[in-house]
């Protein structure tokens, strides 16, 4: 999951500054760099979660009920605290992209700012918190494959105004 979202924050970031006429370099790095920090904080909860089942499996020593207890906790606090801040930057980053280039249909731009708010707001570690960012990445891409849809196949491309240019 975390090497399909690598790819798809780096297709997305090539896409904008594709579809836009100029790029606010600022909002671009902000949104890659906080894809990045989501995949490693994910990716370190993941790990910090399953550290006591590798413990007990490749480990010949007892295991420490503290540390049993830990580190779960451990893993579920960087996954639901701390990247879903992330996740809320790149909604932020992406939505505001797509506000001031408008590439990007104006309920979902609203849409994503309220997303975000949630994302960076909510303080709760229950487990449906990670659904939401998802489910956004999934409506975004079936945007993105709809407007894909549209692109003529015979080697012309929309420009950013939605007129029809010849492919350089």
């Amino acid at each position: 999951a975390g090497i399909a979202f690598l790819w798809f924050a780096v297709a997305l970031r090539m896409w904008l500054s594709r579809m836009t006429s100029t790029q606010d370099v600022l909002l671009s790095n902000v949104q890659l760099v906080s894809a990045i920090i989501f995949i490693a904080l994910f990716l370190a909860g993941a790990a910090a979660s399953t550290v006591l089942a590798v413990s007990v499996e490749f480990s010949d020593y007892p295991v420490d009920p503290g540390a049993a207890r830990q580190f779960p906790q451990f893993g579920s606090a960087l996954l639901l605290v701390f990247s879903m801040r992330m996740a809320a930057m790149f909604v932020f980053t992406t939505s505001a992209i797509a506000r001031r280039h408008k590439v990007l249909p104006r309920w979902f731009v609203g849409a994503g700012y309220v997303v975000g708010l949630f994302l960076l707001l909510v303080a709760t570690l229950n487990r449906l918190l990670v659904l939401v960012f998802p489910i956004w990445i999934l409506i975004l891409s079936l945007i993105l494959l709809l407007k894909a849809r549209r692109i003529p196949r015979d080697g012309q491309e929309p420009t950013p105004d939605g007129a029809v240019g010849a492919s350089t």
